[in-house]
């Protein structure tokens, strides 16, 4: 029922401590695949079930690695209904990873359900960070760190837009496709992960410094998406989104 999936890319020692980290939790509803993004010889993930000669950057890596993924699936007759796109550089902290699943079964018009992230994680979108007050909340923007996606979802958007190479704008694209289906997204405070903010932008190849890769990453976005929802994107997209989930909850 739960795919997870986590991207490897030359970052083969925080792949397999967060694939050690959740195997303790696979069951017959639970099974873990690890994706190899083009990595260099040396640098791949012991648990790698699939791998790809080049390196696709981060929305074709998540792209192939989903894809392979299903084909895994089928090969072991795992229905997976939901594809948790795992980022490696997090760590699992609090609650069962079937939760999530057990939330999206009673609320089907959940399209996207993310985990909490610790109050300690870097982000900049402060809605993903744990409430301790809250049990869900319903979100116009999901961060792709580490979400659970319903794979008729995932096939009815087409995955990732590779425009977006470095990953950045990725979410936005995808979230706004997503609540165009008809589906919302939401933040699970009952469960927790840490995001060390190590690996996710080396999922493509990193082949720039952090700070040059950073600024080129928001060019990109920005222009992309100006481009292909016109240069108000940031405010239609967001309002757009949330008269969704005002709807969604009848207010």
């Amino acid at each position: 029922m739960l795919a997870g999936i986590i991207l490897n890319y030359n970052t083969p020692e925080l792949t397999d401590a967060i694939y050690e980290q959740l195997a303790k939790y696979k069951c017959d509803d639970f099974e873990l695949w690890v994706h190899d993004n083009g990595s260099d010889e040396n640098k791949t993930s012991k648990y790698s079930t699939s791998w790809t000669k080049d390196n696709y950057r981060i929305a074709g890596g998540w792209n192939r690695a989903v894809k392979n993924t299903i084909g895994w699936c089928k090969f072991h007759k795992f229905k997976a209904k939901y594809l948790w796109l795992i980022t490696n550089d997090t760590q699992w902290e609090v609650g069962e990873p079937l939760r999530l699943v057990n939330i999206m079964e009673q609320n089907p018009q959940i399209g996207m359900l993310h985990p909490s992230l610790t109050l300690d994680s870097p982000t900049g979108w402060r809605n993903m960070l744990h409430q301790p007050a809250r049990i869900l909340s319903y979100e116009w923007m999901i961060d792709i760190i580490a979400p659970v996606i319903r794979a008729d979802v995932w096939k009815m958007v087409g995955g990732f837009d590779e425009n977006f190479s470095r990953g950045w704008g990725m979410d936005w694209d995808f979230c706004y496709k997503m609540y165009k289906k008809g589906y919302v997204g939401a933040v699970d405070h009952q469960t927790q992960m840490r995001h060390l903010l190590g690996g996710t932008y080396r999922s493509g190849k990193a082949d720039e410094p952090d700070d040059i890769r950073t600024v080129k990453a928001e060019e990109e976005a920005e222009k992309y998406l100006s481009a292909k929802h016109g240069g108000n994107w940031r405010e239609d997209i967001r309002i757009h989104n949330q008269r969704k989930i005002d709807k969604y909850l009848g207010l």
